[in-house]
């Protein structure tokens, strides 16, 4: 629906995912493939030492202390003055780059590498811009689909109430949260509201045994209902004969007791774990852990995954997985007229043509 109007379904699926980044081999070589041949070799180098970027930054920028697996609200507040117009944007731009630019003499492999790809960013994001104001204001660009995900994020965001305790599961699951914060200012409850990180790295082989667990209940053909159910009865068993998974569970849970996450207050029973585009592995392991270990008392806590879009339709219907529903009714209702007016306020034309270049492919 989206892209017959004007936002492209990539500027959705992007907008889902906080724009993702190269998840798998195929992915990294497209983007491998990008660079120019004098930079490969460079690249090689750094890909060959440290590659640990899906985890949250090991230093908060801000302060240089350890970020560690905890509640991480304060490392996702808002510290920049918004822009108002293009022209802000890429005073912005410059002014980030400038302070993240690394200025040390005789740099290394690692730091060459992380300056070319923040010059090249910068370059391509305020390039974008100003392509987005040519002569075709109308032709697509990567600065339209800019547009278009902050537009689109409030919708998402309104589909996140405080019923239920959310937990966003960082990295990309933390835009939401950060918009939300926006959207309500001194109405934002942040103890409702707390992002968390886990990822495949740090599940290491938890994440094959959680996948072939989860693919098992799904061949079974049982009832969304029932699919947790007949799933926690694999869970704890594989808690009960692998030491190792035992470990990762009990560790996982003591960082849910230390973000706040669980018992933050007498009553909860209700939690809702939010991430973007993902195949649901690690919102089905937390899920896990929350039942699992919660207690007795706690048993019947019911726990939602929200993923605002899934990678595979089939998983989110097989264990009835909410996910973003395009507003089509009320006063949320997004129609074309609706994305032609996000592009109008900003002195743009929406675009007629959906293309895009090497990059965003």
């Amino acid at each position: 629906e989206g892209k017959a109007w004007g936002a492209a379904g990539r500027t959705i699926m992007a907008t889902a995912n906080g724009i993702h980044s190269a998840g798998n081999n195929i992915e990294l070589m497209i983007d491998v493939g990008l660079l120019p041949e004098r930079d490969i070799t460079l690249f090689e180098q750094f890909i060959g030492g440290v590659v640990s970027e899906r985890a949250p930054p090991k230093e908060n920028l801000a302060d240089g202390k350890e970020v560690t697996p905890r509640n991480l609200n304060n490392e996702y507040e808002p510290t920049y003055t918004s822009a108002e117009n293009a022209e802000g944007i890429i005073k912005n731009l410059d002014k980030e780059y400038d302070e993240l630019e690394i200025k040390e003499p005789n740099l290394n492999l690692v730091s060459k590498l992380k300056n070319y790809l923040l010059r090249a960013r910068r370059n391509y994001l305020i390039q974008s811009i100003k392509d987005a104001y040519s002569a075709d204001k109308g032709k697509y660009t990567f600065y339209h689909g800019l547009i278009a995900i902050t537009r689109l994020l409030p919708y998402i965001v309104k589909q996140i109430d405080d019923s239920r305790l959310n937990i966003y599961l960082a990295r990309d699951g933390a835009n939401y949260w950060l918009t939300k914060k926006m959207m309500q200012g001194e109405k934002f409850d942040a103890k409702n509201n707390i992002i968390f990180h886990l990822s495949r790295e740090k599940l290491g082989t938890r994440m094959t045994a959680m996948e072939e667990m989860l693919e098992d209940v799904k061949k079974l053909n049982v009832s969304k209902d029932k699919f947790f159910d007949v799933f926690m009865d694999r869970f704890s068993a594989r808690v009960a004969s692998d030491a190792e998974f035992k470990d990762k569970v009990g560790e996982v849970y003591r960082q849910l007791k230390d973000a706040g996450i669980i018992s933050i207050r007498d009553g909860v029973k209700d939690f809702r774990i939010v991430e973007s585009m993902a195949e649901g592995v690690l919102t089905a392991f937390i899920k896990a852990v929350i039942i699992y270990s919660s207690g007795e008392v706690e048993k019947k806590a019911d726990v939602e995954e929200f993923i605002i879009a899934p990678k595979y339709d089939d998983t989110a219907r097989s264990r009835g997985i909410r996910t973003f529903q395009w507003p089509t009714e009320g006063k949320d209702k997004i129609t074309p007229e609706t994305v032609k007016q996000w592009f109008k306020d900003e002195g743009l034309e929406s675009p007629q043509t959906i293309t895009f270049d090497s990059i965003e492919q």
